[in-house]
């Protein structure tokens, strides 16, 4: 996880275990820093959003329904 990530986190009550790795390092692929805030790339809207915990959860919510992988 990266450190943005993991601070932002770790400032809440949120927790991320049940997330697996690759969906935590795929939607830090879209956070980008504008004029000393960090946003992430919205994988529905598709526009930058303030990255919030609830925000780092909603986005991981959705790569989950999206990309989930059909396993037995």
């Amino acid at each position: 996880m990266s450190r943005i990530l993991a601070d932002i986190i770790e400032k809440s009550d949120y927790k991320l275990t049940q997330f697996d790795d690759s969906a935590v390092d795929a939607i830090e692929q879209n956070v980008v820093e504008k004029n000393g805030k960090v946003y992430i790339k919205c994988l529905v809207r598709n526009k930058d959003v303030k990255l919030t915990p609830e925000e780092i959860v909603r986005q991981l919510y959705i790569y989950k329904l999206v990309y989930r992988t059909h396993g037995a």
